[in-house]
């Protein structure tokens, strides 16, 4: 086992250092005279962050992201014993994880192509809202496999379209000037989330012994975390700015 795995990331950094000498090799040359912006001006840093704590769109991002995303860790490193506590095998935990990693990819490019279509507040507050359905189901406690598919596509649906979401929302309502700032205060908030969640998660165990109140609880901050989202449709708001 260890010989495949150590394989396996051979093959891994391997294939990740072919692509990125191709990423870089098809950077065009005249990338500037192409519409690119002009050479970085110098920028004063604690300007830019006093134009964007007090901004009512970050703070609505910020704590909608954060309430959404407490599952994020545990998605990673929980999913399969929270399966296991169903009562499924571990044949077919590992058959449904494969679903979690495939709807990854489908919110990813179904989210995508909805935020260039569709009202972006709705979209972003629907997909961002969106896992507290596989949530809730799974907090049920239903056993039913299908049931239990179902729920954990919808948690890699929701996951996939994160991506989207927070690259999107930062482009769309704040200054290309301050792009950088903006996603990486972002992301932040989202990596603190899910720390935040583990121990939500680590208390719950304690307190319960199992994942159904932990799930409860991560359902509900999933929905007000997306509802918040729908300010963002507000004019009233974006003209408070």
């Amino acid at each position: 086992f260890r010989r495949v795995l150590f394989r396996s990331y051979r093959a891994l950094a391997v294939f990740a250092g072919i692509i990125g000498v191709a990423a870089f090799l098809l950077i065009p040359k005249n990338l500037v005279g192409k519409g690119a912006s002009s050479p970085i001006e110098k920028r004063d840093i604690v300007r830019d962050y006093r134009d964007i704590f007090p901004d009512p769109v970050f703070r609505v991002v910020i704590i909608g992201m954060a309430l959404c995303n407490l599952t994020i860790l545990t998605n990673a490193t929980q999913l399969k014993v929270i399966l296991l506590e169903r009562s499924l095998s571990s044949e077919a935990a590992s058959w449904i994880i494969s679903l979690f990693a495939l709807s990854v990819i489908g919110g990813r490019v179904i989210v995508g192509i909805a935020l260039d279509r569709l009202p972006v507040h709705l979209v972003i507050a629907g997909s961002m809202a969106l896992p507290c359905l596989g949530l809730f189901i799974l907090a049920s406690g239903v056993e039913l496999p299908m049931a239990i598919a179902v729920a954990v596509s919808i948690l890699g649906l929701s996951t996939g379209a994160d991506g989207d979401v927070m690259a999107f929302v930062v482009m769309r309502f704040f200054k290309v000037e301050i792009y950088g700032s903006v996603l990486g205060l972002v992301g932040a908030s989202v990596a603190l989330s899910g720390a935040a969640g583990s121990l939500i998660l680590s208390w719950t165990l304690h307190l319960t012994g199992n994942f159904t109140l932990f799930l409860t609880i991560t359902g509900v901050a999933a929905i007000l975390g997306g509802g918040s989202f729908l300010l963002l449709g507000r004019e009233k708001l974006l003209l408070a700015r």
